[in-house]
């Protein structure tokens, strides 16, 4: 009795009003501070997300926060090595381990928050089950703002191995492949649809889809154009974009031979201006 007494008190729960239904909170063992922080987060993601991508129909659902690997796995159930968060569908519930249990920051740990909520968003979305994985996880990184440099570094260096996933293989993401170069990819295709198609094409991309159009159609749609030329059209991007930044990850000895960079180019450019005007003048003479 008095264990369990003690497990209670350990035990906090909540419950608020959010604008994609009723949200049920949940922490174990205690060592999370700032919870009205954590209250407020939620429920400006969310207001966000209807603001920006559509109202759906609320549904109460709940979010979880264990400091316990055991706890965690017991209410989540099957969850890869890495996964740190899970959002169920079914159960409409976020399953999250505390920062001290993930070996995270709490600036982290909000931002992984964030991204399991627009889970818990587009769960909602009519044809929901058409959506690939690489939309919902890049929107989920979008509106956490988790594509970090490090992501586009692990993007430039599978483009030079040639070894970059091809967008239609990530319409189911591997869990057993390179998970950080899939979700770096999900989120360079929605910067990528953003700079082809404008900043509204992800609310086209919505909007269609709260018509019930499934995934495919929603996107030709809003950007009058084929799938395939989307895929083209990403594949472009990754290349114009990204394909140099690994150079970033040398650091400082980057910086320490840039200026040699520099001084080389300059000498290669001004050789290349040379012979430039030497065949110009040897044109110029067999004309005379």
């Amino acid at each position: 009795m008095i264990y369990l007494l003690l497990l209670i008190s350990l035990t906090f729960s909540t419950t608020f009003h959010t604008q994609i239904g009723k949200c049920t909170m949940e922490i174990y063992d205690g060592k999370i501070n700032n919870i009205p922080e954590l209250i407020d987060i939620i429920k400006s993601e969310t207001k966000i997300l209807v603001s920006d991508l559509g109202q759906v129909t609320q549904k109460p659902f709940s979010i979880h926060i264990t400091n316990d690997l055991n706890k965690f796995n017991e209410i989540a159930g099957p969850v890869p090595e890495w996964g740190i968060a899970v959002a169920k569908n079914k159960s409409n519930k976020i399953i999250m381990q505390s920062p001290n249990v993930a070996q995270i920051s709490y600036s982290k740990f909000k931002k992984v928050l964030k991204h399991e909520l627009n889970h818990i968003y587009i769960y909602q979305i009519p044809q929901y089950e058409t959506i690939p994985s690489w939309f919902k996880e890049g929107i989920a990184m979008y509106y956490s703002n988790e594509f970090s440099i490090l992501h586009k570094i692990e993007i430039s260096h599978f483009l030079w191995g040639k070894k970059i996933v091809p967008l239609i293989k990530l319409k189911n993401i591997n869990k057993h492949g390179n998970i950080t170069l899939q979700y770096a990819e999900s989120a360079a295709a929605i910067e990528s649809l953003i700079y082809y198609y404008g900043e509204n094409i992800i609310i086209k991309i919505f909007n269609n889809l709260h018509l019930n159009q499934n995934f495919e159609l929603a996107l030709e749609n809003a950007i009058n154009k084929t799938y395939i030329d989307f895929q083209i059209n990403y594949h472009s991007f990754l290349t114009d974009n990204y394909k140099w930044v690994f150079l970033l990850r040398s650091g400082k000895h980057f910086f320490v031979i840039l200026p040699f960079i520099l001084i080389f180019g300059f000498y290669y450019k001004s050789y290349k201006n040379k012979k430039i005007l030497k065949l110009w003048e040897l044109e110029e003479e067999l004309s005379n």
